[in-house]
């Protein structure tokens, strides 16, 4: 047995999408959402597994935070989570060969078509700042 986290590569379990129309619409709230979620892949990078356990613990309350730690440091040590907002075009390669594979996808998606990253630009550069 392996895990899956190590063997996959960088897989983009989350995602977040939206229109076009949206994004005409609400910039603004979108720079806001992301630039929150990169602050959160920084807290999460910079703090201890116990230290994620104690926060997210409300969530899991079937298991102990101990139990919670565990699967933290797990995630951690296999670098599940990223540290960037960035969706990386191997991650959309990745996806498409698991679509393809089973038979949901029969052609490939252009990363530039279908992957906006001006927000998560954005956001990596101004939290930087």
């Amino acid at each position: 047995m392996t895990s899956l986290g190590l063997d996959s590569g960088k897989i983009p379990y989350t995602v977040y999408m939206t229109t076009k129309s949206y994004i005409k619409e609400s910039p603004k709230t979108l720079q806001k959402f992301t630039n929150a979620i990169y602050k959160g892949q920084i807290w999460v990078d910079k703090h201890t597994s116990r230290e994620i356990a104690e926060v997210i613990a409300p969530q899991f309350k079937e298991n102990s935070i101990d139990e919670i730690e565990k699967i933290v440091d797990r995630y951690k040590q296999q670098e599940t989570w990223i540290k960037t907002p960035i969706f990386q075009e191997e991650s959309l390669a990745l996806v498409e060969e698991i679509l393809k594979s089973s038979d949901k996808l029969s052609s490939p998606i252009p990363y530039e078509k279908f992957i906006n990253t001006d927000f998560a630009k954005d956001a990596v550069e101004f939290i930087q700042q």
